[in-house]
């Protein structure tokens, strides 16, 4: 994915820390889950935690709860997107199973800011196969980064 790559080399060529940037894009995530429609019910980016996703929420209307993990990149190696350290993937799908029926989902901010993102993609943790993740799989989760968002059929969208 041709984006991606121009992304990742214009973000590079800005300078800023990659934990002070996740936590902004974490802030910025959060604030597209309108009030209205969800509840926060835990919010692990207050501690680090290296075992637990960022948040949990609360769909109102269908009553569901599922967690979200956020994840702002601006590495691009190789034609994949290097999402996990080994161990964490290894974590968040033990968790998963853990708390089975509701389901992690992974934010992924891309390019840009943090707190204004070029492009954005949510995918189920179910669908991660590798700590790689490569373009032409990140695609048809791709979401407008500007849009609310919604809870439908068990998808976070």
């Amino acid at each position: 994915m041709e984006r991606l790559k121009r992304e990742s080399e214009a973000f590079n060529s800005m300078t800023g820390d990659p934990h002070a940037n996740g936590g902004l894009f974490k802030g910025y995530t959060q604030r597209l889950f309108k009030p209205s429609d969800f509840g926060l019910l835990h919010d692990t980016t207050k501690i680090e935690s290296e075992t637990n996703p960022d948040f949990q929420f609360w769909h109102k209307r269908s009553g569901h709860s599922f967690w979200v993990d956020c994840k702002f990149k601006a590495d691009y190696d190789d034609d994949n997107l290097n999402l996990f350290r080994p161990d964490q993937i290894k974590c968040y799908k033990q968790f998963q199973e853990k708390i089975w029926p509701e389901k992690v989902f992974v934010v992924i901010g891309f390019g840009g800011r943090p707190l204004k993102p070029s492009i954005m993609f949510c995918m189920p943790l179910d669908d991660i196969e590798s700590l790689n993740t490569f373009p032409e799989v990140l695609e048809k989760y791709e979401r407008p980064p500007t849009r609310p968002f919604d809870y439908q059929d068990g998808r976070l969208v």
